[in-house]
C-alpha cells in the first residue's frame, strides 16, 4: 500500500503544479521508490515463496495422479503420482499432446461439465485401475482455458471387485451343475437309462395313483403288456448292441405315440407296460394294434443287413379284469402269451 502512494504523490503534485525540486520530473522517483516497496514487501513478508509452497502442497503432495491440460490439449503440468500410475519414469511429457499420454478417447468439455467420475483400466499394465474426474480450470465459459484431471488408484478395489465377480460366476456356475447333476439322479431314480421310459421302481406309485383317479372318476384304466418276438435270437445272431438299439428305438416310439396323461415304463428286459387312464378295453385294443404297425416299420441295419421284428401285446381293463392292478397286469400279461402262442405279432384281450 505504501509503494503505490509514491506514483499518486507524484501525479498529485504535478497537477497543483508543486515542483519539490525545480527542473526534474519526480514521477519517475515515484515509480523507483514503488519497486522499492515491493522487492522489500515481497523479501519481507516471502509473498514469492507462497507460489511453490502452494503448488507443492495442492499437486505434488496430493495422494493421486495431477495432470493440467491447457485449451490446446497440451499437457503443461502433471505431478509424480500421476507419471508413477503411467509409468512415465524421467520421461518429460510437458508440452506434449494429452493423447500422448491419456490413451482413452475423452472429450474435455462434455466430461466437465457433467462431473461424471469414470473408471479406467490403464494400458500395458496389470490389474491397475483409476477412476478419472475432470474440472474445468474455468467453468463459467463455453471453451475453458484448460482442465484439471484428477486420477485416483482404485485398483485394490477394482481387483476386489473382479475377484468377487469371478468367484459369484464360479460359484453360479457350480449351482447350475448341482441342479443339473440333482436333476440327471432324479431322472436316473426314475426312468430308464436305455430306452428313456419310466422304470418299474417308479410304476407301482404311478399305477396305484392311477387306480384311485380311476375309482374317483368311476372310469375305466387298460393296461398293455408288450413283449418283443424272438428278443433272444435277435440279441444272438446281431449281438447284444443291435438289441439294445431296438430297444432304443422302442423307447422313443412309445413315447411319441402315448398321450400326454398315459404312463409307459420298461417292464422287464425286452417288455414295457402302457397304461391309458380312462380308456375302455375296445379302445385300448384298437391302440394296440395301431402300436404293432407302428414298430414293425422300425428297421435296423447290422452289416448291410435289414433287421425288423414284430410284437406281441396283452390288453386288460380295471375293474373288468381284476379289482386290483395286480391282478390287471396279470391279465394283460397272459394275453400276451395268448397272442405268442397264436404266432406272434398279435393284440389280444384278456378273457
Amino acid at each position: 500500500m505504501i509503494g503505490s502512494f509514491f506514483p499518486i504523490l507524484s501525479g498529485f503534485l504535478y497537477i497543483i503544479r508543486v515542483d519539490p525540486v525545480p527542473g526534474m520530473d519526480i514521477s519517475a522517483f515515484g515509480f523507483l521508490f514503488t519497486n522499492l516497496f515491493l522487492v522489500l514487501g515481497f523479501s519481507r513478508f516471502q509473498l514469492l515463496d507462497l507460489v511453490p509452497v502452494a503448488h507443492d502442497l495442492l499437486i505434488e503432495r496430493v495422494r493421486a495422479g495431477v495432470v493440467v491440460i491447457d485449451w490446446q490439449d497440451r499437457i503443461v503440468d502433471i505431478n509424480d503420482h500421476a507419471k508413477l500410475l503411467f509409468k512415465l519414469g524421467s520421461k518429460d511429457v510437458l508440452g506434449k499432446n494429452m493423447k500422448d499420454l491419456i490413451p482413452w478417447d475423452l472429450n474435455l468439455n462434455s466430461v466437465s461439465r457433467s462431473q461424471e467420475i469414470s473408471e479406467f483400466a490403464l494400458p500395458d499394465t496389470k490389474d491397475t485401475y483409476v477412476d478419472l474426474q475432470i474440472s474445468s480450470l474455468n467453468p463459467k465459459k463455453n471453451l475453458p482455458p484448460g482442465y484439471l484431471l484428477i486420477l485416483r488408484d482404485i485398483s485394490d478395489r477394482k481387483n476386489a471387485e473382479i475377484n468377487l465377480q469371478q468367484a459369484n460366476e464360479e460359484l453360479v456356475h457350480q449351482i447350475h451343475e448341482i441342479n443339473r447333476l440333482q436333476k440327471m439322479l432324479e431322472n436316473q431314480a426314475t426312468h430308464d437309462s436305455l430306452t428313456g421310459l419310466f422304470n418299474r421302481h417308479l410304476m407301482d406309485e404311478v399305477l396305484a395313483s392311477l387306480i384311485a383317479q380311476t375309482e374317483r372318476n368311476k372310469s375305466a384304466l387298460s393296461i398293455i403288456v408288450l413283449d418283443i418276438d424272438h428278443f433272444k435270437e435277435i440279441n444272438d445272431t446281431f449281438g447284444h448292441q443291435m438289441g439294445d438299439n431296438f430297444l432304443r428305438e422302442y423307447g422313443k416310439c412309445i413315447q411319441s405315440a402315448i398321450r400326454k396323461g398315459d404312463f409307459a415304463c420298461r417292464f422287464g428286459g425286452d417288455e414295457f407296460l402302457i397304461a391309458f387312464p380312462n380308456m375302455e378295453t375296445a379302445q385300448a385294443l384298437k391302440r394296440a394294434n395301431e402300436l404293432r404297425l407302428i414298430l414293425h416299420e422300425i428297421e435296423l441295419v447290422s452289416e448291410q443287413e435289414q433287421v425288423r421284428t414284430t410284437v406281441s401285446l396283452g390288453v386288460a381293463t380295471y375293474p373288468h379284469h381284476g379289482d386290483s392292478i395286480a391282478q390287471v397286469i396279470n391279465a394283460a400279461d397272459q394275453a400276451m402269451y395268448s397272442a405268442k402262442e397264436k404266432g406272434r405279432n398279435l393284440a389280444e384281450k384278456a378273457a
